[in-house]
């Protein structure tokens, strides 16, 4: 019984593997077969190639002939099914309202055949075919194009360009007009376009670089850069890395999760960014940008800056104008401002130098540090360390439990503390009609003047001690108001604790 089944078997084992190298055979086998066609054209027709599957390399030139060859690849097909395949196909340059159409006709053959062996369905054949267009055309015709599985290389070509593109690289170089482009699954480059370009993307790599107009871009999950835009540049993104150089125009960016490079801007620069570590230098006119979570950079902006940040470590440095920063729970490093500096914050610590105008902090539980402030400071802080160095106007404290550190002053002084010490020293210049006004509870208040100082001074501790280098008022407020002599700046301390005032 078993020896009457090896036989069988045998045959179809046999019989299959004749099979299966009769196809390796057959593989080996490639066909190709070119078409061509050409006709009269005059500058400003438009060229279409609809519904292609194919690679399309077009180039412009001078002349007024298009040109086109369809090359045709076959793989893995019989010479009878290529003989039949080559004579029914047809390549022609069809006049339609505005110019000519790519008309390639070819037979839709099955790219799998099957047989039967023994009772079973057997897949034996599978064809593939290929086309690639080399197309030259007059270099003042317009694109119109729809193509999908292959890749568009697109060359010296001026006019109105609509192209569409799936699972295919696209790339442009040395044209011009106007570029409305969508690709999807595959790389697109645009290198020296001298015209306006509105690009959308699906899961492409984008590269932009010496574009003279306007730029539109819409992308998502790869990266998209950029280099020499002459125009506005607009970008909306999604989970894409951007990064470029160089924006004539206004520059517009929005994105989610991947980082924001962006430099040289000469016009307005606006980010809205979520989840994005953003990083912009020298842009020449204002520029707002919103985030959340991840850091931001900015350095080197001409005019007015605003950012509105959440859990994002913020770095500032060089703004002519005003800066406006409102930030939570990480830190906040200024340097070098133009005009007028504001900080709302929660949380988060706080290090601000070298401010040319005046500065309003709010801020809750984190430290705040000042250096070289030329106008008035004004500080609202709760349980906040607070550290001053160097300021030209007028300063207005306000601040609970932590600590309260002022040296280098020129102007008024005004400190309102709760269960805050505070100390003050190296007080450069009190005008005469200005005042030094601190209140606290509970702790200590140093107070250091320059030696020969004279001012109206009145002192009041509830339960501390009190001592004083200059002549000093206690007694009854009403009492001292009436004995204050005119000229003198006020020197006015109160605490619960002990209250020093220091000649130094």
């Amino acid at each position: 019984m078993k020896m009457n089944l090896i036989k069988p078997i045998a045959i179809l084992l046999i019989s299959f593997n004749l099979v299966l190298a009769s196809n390796k055979q057959d593989s080996q086998i490639q066909l190709s077969k070119t078409f061509r066609q050409s006709v009269h054209s005059t500058p400003g027709n438009v060229l279409h190639i609809p519904d292609s599957q194919a690679d399309i390399s077009i180039k412009g030139i001078k002349g007024n002939t298009i040109k086109v060859e369809a090359a045709i690849d076959i793989s893995e097909m019989d010479e009878e099914n290529r003989d039949a395949f080559f004579a029914q196909t047809k390549l022609s340059l069809v006049p339609v309202a505005d110019g000519f159409k790519i008309n390639l006709d070819y037979p839709k053959m099955k790219t799998q055949s099957s047989f039967r062996f023994l009772g079973l369905k057997l897949f034996a054949k599978k064809y593939s075919i290929a086309i690639h267009y080399t197309i030259s055309v007059p270099d003042s015709t317009a694109l119109q194009i729809e193509n999908e599985y292959g890749d568009i290389s697109i060359e010296n070509v001026s006019g109105v360009h609509k192209i569409r593109n799936q699972s295919g690289k696209i790339a442009l170089r040395n044209c011009s007009g106007a570029l409305d482009l969508y690709n999807s699954y595959a790389a697109i480059a645009v290198n020296h376009f001298n015209g306006t370009v509105n690009l959308r993307s699906s899961s492409c790599p984008v590269e932009m670089n010496d574009i003279s107009g306007n730029v539109i871009a819409e992308t998502n999950y790869k990266p998209i850069e950029f280099f020499n835009i002459g125009g506005n540049l607009t970008i909306n993104a999604e989970s894409s890395a951007i990064s470029g150089t160089k924006v004539d125009g206004n520059c517009t960016i929005s994105n989610s999760y991947k980082s924001i490079d962006i430099r040289e801007v000469g016009g307005k620069l606006e980010i809205k960014g979520e989840s994005s570590k953003i990083t912009a230098f020298d842009i020449q006119k204002n520029a707002s940008i919103l985030n959340t979570y991840k850091e931001v950079t900015v350095k080197d902006v001409k005019g007015n800056l605003e950012i509105k940040a959440e859990s994002c470590p913020v770095h500032v440095q060089n703004t002519n104008g005003s800066l406006s920063i409102r930030n939570t729970y990480e830190a906040v490093e200024v340097q070098n401002v133009g005009a007028a500096l504001k900080i709302q914050a929660e949380s988060c610590p706080i290090e601000v130098s070298n401010i040319k105008d005046s500065v309003q902090i709010q801020n809750t539980y984190k430290k705040i540090e000042l250096k070289n402030i030329s106008g008035n400071l004004k500080i609202d802080g709760e349980s906040c360390a607070v550290r001053i160095d160097s300021v030209g106007g007028d300063l207005d404290i306000s601040n609970t439990y932590k600590s309260i550190d002022i040296e280098n002053t020129f102007g008024s002084i005004r400190v309102n503390g709760e269960s805050s010490s505070v100390e003050i020293s190296s007080i450069q210049q009190l005008p005469p009609t200005g005042y030094i006004k601190v209140f606290t509870t509970y702790k200590k208040i140093m107070l250091k003047v320059p030696a020969k100082t004279e001012a109206n001074v009145f002192l009041k501790s509830e339960y501390g001690k009190v001592k004083s280098d200059l002549p000093a008022y206690f007694d009854n407020e009403q009492e001292i108001e009436k004995r204050l002599k005119k000229g003198k700046p006020l020197i006015r301390l109160e605490s619960s604790g002990d209250i020093y005032l220091r000649e130094e």
